[in-house]
């Protein structure tokens, strides 16, 4: 498997994927922790540096483009101070924000991580005031101005995806057989996501989508989600315990590569990137799993959202 895996790593350049979806920037404060507040039973943060990430649907497309593909960044961002350094990251990246919607009321979504001992201290969300913004026409208008191999919705329930959006996005593809996979939020169902080709949620999510109170095994959770999402293919990435496919009836579980886990901050775009380039680059749904996997591996071990490319991949692949 390793050798073939291998040998189809070249295919993946050259696709091109639409990624609709939430856009986030991440940003990391990085200090030393050395006492106690006197005003709250907190830690003291001394601020030592700070780093800018892309994050959510714009990781996807950075994992995207490190791997060679064209990645069609479909998102809405506002016209504000983060606004312009996503859109200043996107371009550092390689990534034409070309197809960003800006609106001028809409606060560009930031995720704040205050990192102190090497472990994360506290997160501050920024979130935008609204919850729904109805924006499928303009959505559609970008997307049927492309010819992409794969369309990825990324959903990370700030807004943008919503029902009659994932049905309109899902007939255009269905209509241009293109494949489309969703990368779920655990506050939404499964029939939220009705239409896509594939979804790849990690085990909580899995549980959440179905509503259940107690965890039924692996394998009849993967069943249960593609019966009521509707997908051929389930993919729940479970931690530690690896990957489990479901395809055509069929399991099939991948064990974990990681040797380490650091920060599992993105590792669900990695998986979500890598799985859906590899399934329209000639790899099969196993293959592209296995594929994905090595990815999720590697990001696992690095802190903040990461990406992987062709170099890493086959270092992974080699186990080195």
């Amino acid at each position: 498997m390793k050798n073939i895996l291998l040998k189809k790593l070249k295919n993946l350049k050259g696709k091109k994927i639409a990624v609709i979806g939430d856009i986030i920037l991440d940003k990391y404060v990085y200090g030393d922790v050395d006492r106690i507040s006197p005003e709250a039973p907190v830690p003291v943060v001394k601020v030592k540096s700070t780093d800018l990430k892309l994050g959510a649907a714009a990781n996807v497309a950075k994992n995207i483009i490190s791997l060679g593909g064209t990645p069609i960044l479909i998102g809405l961002i506002g016209e504000d101070s983060n606004g312009k350094i996503i859109r200043d990251l996107l371009l550092k990246e390689g990534i034409e924000p070309y197809f960003l919607i800006i609106k001028q009321d809409f606060i560009s979504i930031l995720k704040e991580r205050v990192i102190g001992l090497n472990q994360q201290v506290v997160r501050i969300d920024y979130d935008p005031p609204e919850n729904n913004f109805r924006i499928v026409n303009q959505v559609m208008e970008r997307l049927e101005k492309t010819e992409p191999d794969a369309v990825i919705i990324e959903d990370y329930n700030k807004g943008l995806i919503y029902t009659a959006m994932i049905s309109k996005v899902t007939k255009w593809c269905k209509d241009k057989g293109i494949f489309t996979v969703a990368d779920p939020h655990p506050t939404r169902s499964c029939t939220f996501y009705r239409g896509v080709d594939a979804i790849t949620p990690n085990s909580n999510e899995a549980k959440a989508l179905l509503h259940l109170k107690n965890t039924p095994s692996p394998e009849e959770m993967t069943r249960m989600i593609s019966s009521k999402c509707g997908t051929d293919i389930t993919l729940i990435t479970r931690g530690a315990q690896g990957m489990l496919l479901f395809h055509r009836g069929k399991y099939h579980f991948i064990p974990t590569r990681a040797r380490k886990v650091y920060d599992v901050t993105g590792a669900g775009d990695t998986v979500v990137a890598l799985f859906t380039m590899a399934n329209v680059s000639g790899f099969s749904p196993l293959q592209a799993a296995q594929l994905a996997n090595y990815g999720a591996s590697y990001v696992v071990t690095v802190m903040g959202t990461a990406s992987v490319n062709e170099m890493i991949l086959k270092e992974m692949i080699n186990g080195r």
